[in-house]
């Protein structure tokens, strides 16, 4: 008897019809081409490839913040995604959903990635963590970091930017980051749609 793996994509109604196999790789297809096709177009005065132009994303004092607001192209319709001054991720949904609810931590020595996205409505959300990987399990920080997964793309959604946050060795991190609420480090990537493989340059 199969099982379905935790990151399986949701089978549709309309896949559920189908065979299983077919409706698994209907799915997949489909969010990886709405993940790839959803982008930000340009910052709302017009200008592409300028650091106008992109989120600006950062730790803000109780949360995280998108700096500037974007145009983007969803499902082929523009939208306004406004920036935003804090996200609080310790009370928000994690991974997308609201099953789990509340602030969350990893252990000691651990890092993740949280991705930040805009819907059509207009407004700027954070999800994840897409995994939390032990860097006791790798050589350095760098290759522990290139196994950190984003959460999936929430439907009829861009992908705006990426936070990978890593905690020390001596502490555990809660995911309240933002001000004094997370002894960990975040680092922001902007992006301009879901990447599908995310490239990696280790560290020298």
């Amino acid at each position: 008897m199969a099982y379905a793996k935790f990151d399986d994509p949701k089978i549709s109604a309309e896949n559920a019809k189908r065979k299983a196999p077919q409706a698994f790789y209907d799915d997949t297809i489909r969010r990886t081409i709405q993940g790839i096709v959803n982008r930000v177009v340009a910052g709302t005065g017009g200008t592409a490839g300028t650091a106008g132009a992109g989120v600006a994303a950062g730790t803000a004092a109780t949360g995280v913040y998108t700096g500037n607001p974007v145009l983007a192209s969803i499902n082929g319709s523009i939208y306004t995604i406004v920036a935003t001054s804090n996200i609080n991720l310790g009370t928000g949904a994690y991974s997308g959903s609201n099953i789990q609810t509340g602030m969350g931590s990893m252990g000691t020595n651990c890092c993740c990635r949280f991705l930040f996205y805009g819907g059509t409505d207009g407004t700027a959300r954070v999800c994840g963590p897409g995994n939390i990987v032990s860097k006791n399990d790798y050589a350095t920080p760098a290759l522990a970091a290139a196994e950190c997964k984003l959460p999936d793309l929430p439907d009829n959604c861009v992908a705006l930017a990426s936070m990978l946050l890593q905690g020390p060795a001596a502490a555990g991190v809660n995911f309240s980051v933002g001000g004094a609420g997370t002894m960990g480090t975040c680092t922001f990537t902007q992006l301009v749609h879901m990447p599908y493989q995310e490239p990696f340059v280790a560290e020298s």
